[in-house]
């Protein structure tokens, strides 16, 4: 399937602009597909292209605004808010937590997965991997119905390993 998706994208044309997948922002709306790019590859990269969009608006106002607020706070600064979160379920090297901040515009639930210690990406050991792997595939994949992992310019707690957990909203 990332095969189908990278060859496809080869045939994807954006004006003036490229989406983010490729170079920069572009508006779904700019995009341009020609007539060898396959249907689900056109999907998966409009997908992208508005999830980019609108990754800045997934919180409704009232949570942004709180969301904000927070940002500034001495609490922020300080303890790690994924540290501290609320637990759902614990695994040996890692944690499903309450995201206090949740993207309430699309989901009806959003949970976070981290490693238990305090890391950044580079730091998770084979083992962890592991078992990341193995949480994906025997809880995740059966509790939620997506994963977004942020990248390194958009995370807000960038010294702390995690992937959201998405259900979205019916």
């Amino acid at each position: 399937m990332l095969n189908e998706v990278s060859k496809g994208l080869t045939h994807l044309q954006a004006a003036p602009a490229r989406c983010s997948m490729i170079c920069a922002p572009v508006r779904a709306s700019q995009i341009k597909v020609c007539d060898q790019t396959p249907r689900f590859t056109e999907r998966v990269f409009l997908f992208f292209c508005i999830l980019d969009t609108i990754m800045a608006t997934l919180r409704l106002d009232e949570t942004k605004a709180a969301y904000d607020a927070y940002q500034l706070e001495d609490e922020f600064k300080g303890a790690c808010p994924l540290c501290n979160a609320p637990t759902v379920r614990t695994f040996t090297y890692w944690r499903v937590v309450k995201n206090r901040f949740p993207y309430d515009k699309i989901a009806g639930v959003h949970d976070m997965l981290v490693p238990v210690r305090h890391i950044i990406e580079k730091d998770i050991t084979e083992e962890e991997w592991r078992e990341l792997a193995h949480i994906k595939n025997e809880f995740v994949h059966s509790n939620y119905q997506f994963i977004i992992e942020a990248t390194h310019k958009t995370k807000s707690i960038p010294a702390h390993f995690h992937l959201h957990l998405i259900v979205l909203k019916d």
